[in-house]
């Protein structure tokens, strides 16, 4: 995450031979363990493997929060703000946790009560909408993972 700083002298060392050995093992530690590694071999540059998600932005454990707040402030506005912050949402949704993603539909839903005349009122119910159908098909993915509760239709 960009908020955790990685020592790289904390990360094990191989050289190239063994990276190329055991490639697949390697690969599904940086990605299983959120390892590194320091690929180094005498007289060349040393280079470090890790995981992706060290450098996403969405990895953040705040990231969700800080978006439902850009969608507090965009609500009610006459600017460009509205469809931008909409959009972003739209790109990001799988990012979004559960719980964020009630509270937007929530913040929504209440802007509009207060809000007969609220700008852009389509905008803000079609993203409800799509934050809706996020969470039905998360909570589908969950009830699938989970099993069929020992219901047999055969």
């Amino acid at each position: 995450m960009l908020d955790v700083y990685h020592d790289p002298n904390d990360m094990e060392k191989i050289n190239r031979q063994k990276l190329f050995d055991d490639f697949d093992n390697i690969l599904f530690r940086v990605e299983k363990e959120n390892k590194g590694f320091i690929i180094t071999d005498e007289g060349k540059a040393d280079l470090v493997l890790c995981p992706a998600n060290w450098f996403s932005i969405e990895a953040d454990t705040d990231f969700s929060t800080i978006v439902g707040c850009a969608l507090r402030y965009a609500l009610g506005r006459y600017t460009y703000m509205p469809s931008t912050v909409k959009g972003f949402i739209e790109r990001h949704i799988e990012a979004i946790t559960e719980n964020d993603l009630n509270v937007m539909i929530s913040d929504i839903e209440d802007k509009m009560k207060y809000n007969k005349e609220l700008p852009y009122k389509e905008l803000w119910l079609e993203l409800r909408d799509d934050l809706v159908v996020e969470l039905k098909k998360r909570e589908e993915s969950q009830s699938k993972g989970k099993g069929n509760n020992g219901n047999n239709n055969n």
